[in-house]
């Protein structure tokens, strides 16, 4: 998750992106959280929650579209953590406020 966030810092660097994909990133985050959703007690989530972990990633994705212009995309991705979690980390809290 901090690459991402690194690489949607140097976004618009087209030899940053031609090295490093920041959607195949998230898009493997993903799928590991996923993986390890119904394993309570996998170390992914010793000091985040499931639903943490998740707005991490979703943070993640916000921040990734907005960088590619898709406005839309992470104002969707922002809305369904206002509206479906009981509560909301700060750093994707700002990402979903800002997005929207």
């Amino acid at each position: 998750l901090r690459r991402i966030h690194g690489l949607c810092t140097h976004f618009a660097d087209q030899d940053v992106r031609c090295i490093w994909d920041a959607a195949s990133l998230l898009s493997e985050a993903d799928e590991l959280l996923f993986a390890a959703w119904h394993e309570r007690s996998a170390p992914l989530f010793k000091e985040f929650s499931r639903v943490g972990r998740l707005q991490q990633l979703e943070g993640a994705a916000i921040r990734l579209e907005g960088c590619k212009g898709n406005h839309a995309e992470a104002a969707r991705v922002g809305m369904r953590m206002f509206t479906e979690d009981e509560y909301l980390l700060e750093g994707p809290y700002s990402l979903a406020a800002a997005a929207l």
